[in-house]
């Protein structure tokens, strides 16, 4: 009784939480992404973003790949309210319950 009591308790503290993923601008669909500093050659850095999406709950409740996709669309979003255009991405931190991006935002040509 005490296992089942613990349980619909759990859930209904759940159903409060955040459960969706971070939706990308329409303004930040042309931020382009890479994972190498050649790409940003030419390029005027203007800061550093970071994109992350996920915690301890909902891992349960969102895949993996919507995890990521997230996380993209967060630094995207972030470059472009610097008004940047391209990103280049460090090795993504993976974590079992969240992704995590850094990266540098640069205006390019």
């Amino acid at each position: 009784m005490k296992l089942l009591i613990t349980g619909l308790l759990s859930l209904f503290l759940l159903s409060g939480c955040q459960l969706t993923t971070q939706p990308m601008s329409d303004e930040s669909e042309t931020i382009a992404l890479h994972y190498n500093d050649n790409a940003a050659k030419g390029c005027t850095e203007v800061g550093t973003v970071t994109g992350s999406e996920g915690h301890w709950y909902t891992f349960f409740f969102i895949s993996n790949k919507d995890l990521m996709i997230a996380a993209v669309n967060d630094v995207k979003n972030e470059a472009q309210t610097l008004g940047a255009n391209t990103v280049v991405l460090q090795d993504p931190m993976a974590f079992n319950t969240s992704v995590t991006l850094l990266g540098s935002a640069y205006t390019c040509p």
